[in-house]
């Protein structure tokens, strides 16, 4: 014999009084992620735009460095230039002093 179950009417009110509010309650989240995904997506694009404006940056300052380096090693090799040229001069001069105490004429 098969036994019949009865359903209290209040209890089928109340599951559908839950039921409407656990629908209610995913359409919340649902509007919650969408509103989420929208600020996700804006701070995503505010993100790559400061990484964008850093590597300009970054590539500026090796720019500048590159050519700040440049100018040293221009400077640094007219030094090098120059004290060669004056420690030669300098060995002529003295070539020539030499030269003329003992009485020789320097080629």
């Amino acid at each position: 014999m098969a036994t019949r179950q009865e359903f209290d009417a209040r209890d089928i009110r109340q599951y559908y009084v839950y039921e409407r509010y656990l629908a209610r309650l995913a359409v919340e989240k649902d509007a919650n992620l969408a509103q989420l995904r929208s600020v996700e997506e804006t701070r995503r694009n505010e993100l790559e735009d400061a990484m964008k404006e850093r590597r300009i940056v970054e590539r500026l300052k090796e720019r500048l460095t590159d050519a700040f380096l440049e100018e040293v090693t221009k400077e640094e090799q007219k030094t090098t230039d120059e004290t060669a040229t004056n420690h030669a001069a300098l060995a002529r001069a003295r070539a020539r002093g030499r030269a003329a105490e003992s009485g020789l004429t320097p080629e």
